[in-house]
């Protein structure tokens, strides 16, 4: 038997040493125990399966129709307004714009309030502007003017708009606190998901070291061996710079849609406090500007509504994600999850991988039993790369085949869905109870208005008192 066929067993376990190399070889055998085999195969051929993994990542990577994925989190009860309002039967799947169609509108129940409710407010500003209903109005004034000026008239609305104040500072604050929570749980899952891509870029600088440091020793034993190296490692270095530019531009764009998610939030829960607690006051005060609080709080309660079916739709598409990572975790393969995963750009890694296995199998020539001193310092020098590249092969899987990020959607399914939701679930509860109230607010004012304004009429035209009789006579000579 050749040294090279020798150490080729060595390497594989398939069989005793030879006497120059046992040393070496027996601690590659040791260190490397059972997973040797499944991270560097002894086949000369790759096997199928292996061929079948690379295939479907280049598909994946060059997103050709070829590639078939499952979808994840399949609904059927949605319509898509960009299929002519179809039932959307289709996955999570964060290309597709009939995904992203049928989920914006689940929010539309909000968008149909607020609509609706800027058009009444419209038609009641027609109607204030129209002579007939100003005269019906006051003829309706007219017959009620007794009852108007009862107490329990007086009285009613007043209560009534004492208790929806209440509510709704009440929702005000709820959704202050909910603003809070839904920002902290968003950022949370930013970070966990954040982290596993810069985990990723860690991991395939650690390899690219490792390749650099390789190259290195073999450089003056196998050329062939040291171009493959050096070409995977160069390959690795773009792939990590894509991975981390994508990282860094997908982190930037999601703070900056959070900060403007969060401004508006707060600023139109504000204005809903401040509104509500001007409304409430001018009631009471009897102040003449009432008609100007109703014009921008009709209006704000527009944009409250609007504010309710879009975090309606964030509400839809959380729950979506999270069924989705849920079923991925079940069965990781090909699925439409890929582009939310920063293992996804790492597709066309396997290549480069197997290619270097290759490499390795063949790097050793057939050299004679007995071996010379430099003979022996080149086996030697092969021999622990070849060990260094084996060490870093399970960390190659990991990245090749998304293993690494397992983890990490373990913990946002486990530990930051249910928070993230509940905390969703409280803004668009908040909003849907605020905008309630306020259209039950304007109502109450304006009857209050009216009550005022009434009040002010009778006091304006209440009939003088007659002036005191002239003195008589007697008084006058006295």
């Amino acid at each position: 038997m050749s040294l090279k066929g020798m150490l080729l067993v060595c390497l594989l376990y398939l069989g005793s040493q030879p006497q120059y190399v046992r040393s070496s070889c027996v601690g590659l055998r040791r260190r490397l125990g059972a997973p040797f085999q499944t991270h560097f195969p002894i086949a000369s051929d790759d096997s199928a399966s292996e061929r079948q993994l690379v295939y479907r990542r280049e598909l994946a990577a060059a997103n050709t129709p070829l590639a078939n994925f499952r979808s994840l989190a399949p609904r059927d009860d949605r319509l898509d307004p960009f299929d002519y309002f179809n039932h959307y039967r289709g996955g999570y799947d964060i290309k597709s714009k009939h995904y992203w169609g049928s989920v914006a509108f689940t929010g539309i129940p909000g968008y149909a309030i607020a609509a609706a409710w800027l058009v009444l407010g419209l038609l009641d500003l027609l109607a204030l502007r129209c002579c007939c209903c100003r005269c019906l109005w006051g003829w309706m004034s007219s017959k009620a003017s007794k009852w108007l000026r009862s107490r329990a008239h007086y009285c009613a609305p007043r209560t009534i708009l004492s208790l929806l104040s209440t509510i709704s500072v009440a929702g005000c604050v709820v959704l202050f606190v909910a603003c809070q929570k839904f920002t902290s749980q968003a950022s949370n899952v930013e970070d966990v998901l954040v982290k596993a891509a810069l985990d990723a870029t860690n991991d395939i600088h650690s390899i690219t070291g490792t390749l650099h440091e390789v190259k290195h020793s073999v450089l003056h034993y196998d050329r062939q061996l040291y171009q493959t190296l050096n070409s995977t490692a160069t390959k690795l270095d773009s792939i990590a710079v894509a991975v981390n530019e994508k990282t860094f531009v997908t982190k930037k764009i999601y703070q900056k849609v959070l900060t403007i998610v969060e401004v508006v939030l707060l600023v139109v829960a504000s204005l809903d406090l401040l509104l509500i607690l001007l409304g409430f006051a001018s009631t009471f005060l009897k102040w003449r500007c009432f008609f100007h609080i109703i014009v921008v709080t009709w209006t704000l309660t527009a944009l409250t509504w609007i504010m309710f079916g879009f975090f309606l739709t964030v509400h839809y598409i959380a729950d979506d994600t999270c069924l989705a990572f849920k079923e991925y975790l079940q069965h990781p393969q090909d699925t439409t999850i890929d582009d939310l995963l920063p293992c996804a750009n790492l597709a066309s890694s396997d290549v480069q991988f197997l290619q270097m296995r290759k490499a390795m199998k063949y790097c050793l020539e057939d050299y004679p039993f007995f071996v010379n001193q430099s003979t022996y310092d080149a086996i030697s020098a092969l021999t622990r790369a070849l060990q260094s590249i084996l060490d870093a092969f399970p960390l190659m899987e990991g990245l090749t085949n998304c293993s690494l990020v397992l983890n990490p959607i373990k913990t946002v399914v486990n530990v930051r869905c249910d928070p993230a939701k509940i905390a969703i679930n409280r803004v668009w509860i908040a909003f849907a109870v605020v905008s309630s109230t306020l259209v039950l607010l304007i109502i109450s004012w304006c009857l209050a208005n009216h009550q005022n304004s009434e009040q002010r009429h009778l006091n304006s035209v209440a009939p003088h008192q007659s002036p005191p009789p002239p003195p008589s006579r007697s008084s006058v000579q006295r």
